[in-house]
């Protein structure tokens, strides 16, 4: 929706996750408004950046990255990625 420093979406009941992209000027780790949104919904939220994927779980409360840089467009990381999620 190219909005800046928000976002706005319709909440869906089977929703698993929400992704977010974060300027080049703004911290890459998700920030208060993307945790609050994840605490509320119960859902991990990503956020994309130039200096990589990071992810906020709120059942461990815990800040992570999962993939540093910008090599998140290169479908084989995301194969790494999701040995990490999935068990």
């Amino acid at each position: 929706s190219n909005q800046y420093k928000c976002f706005t979406f319709t909440w869906e009941p089977g929703t698993v996750a929400i992704l977010d992209t974060h300027p080049n000027s703004s911290p890459p780790k998700p920030q208060d408004d993307d945790i609050k949104a994840a605490d509320k919904y119960g859902v991990p939220i990503f956020t994309l950046t130039i200096r990589g994927v990071f992810v906020y779980d709120p059942t461990t409360k815990q800040i992570s990255k999962l993939i540093d840089g910008f090599t998140w467009t290169q479908p084989d990381v995301w194969a790494k990625v999701r040995t990490q999620l999935v068990p």
